[in-house]
């Protein structure tokens, strides 16, 4: 990319890439809802970029707050693994 003399950093858009977004992810602590609180309709309800698999039993277990509107569950996991390769799964749970 040419840039002129003083213009600044240079930038540029790479396609395929999205920027950074905030997860939201409630905390809900009673079984009631809040007077006044809208409905839970968030698309994804769980991400978390740092999910560790426990090296003996091959497993991690989470733990998420499921949203008002679902009945099934589509899961995608990518990751990588200790030497370098790439994993991905993605499933449908009903």
């Amino acid at each position: 990319m040419k840039r002129d003399p003083g213009a600044g950093i240079p930038s540029a858009r790479v396609e395929g890439y999205t920027g950074i977004r905030e997860f939201y992810s409630p905390k809900y602590l009673t079984t009631e809802p809040a007077p006044g609180a809208d409905r839970d309709v968030r698309t994804t309800l769980y991400w978390n970029p740092n999910v560790t698999i426990d090296p003996r039993t091959k497993q991690a277990v989470i733990s998420f707050y499921n949203n008002d509107v679902t009945d099934a569950f589509r899961v995608v996991i990518q990751g990588m693994t200790a030497d370098g390769k790439i994993a991905y799964l993605e499933e449908k749970m009903e």
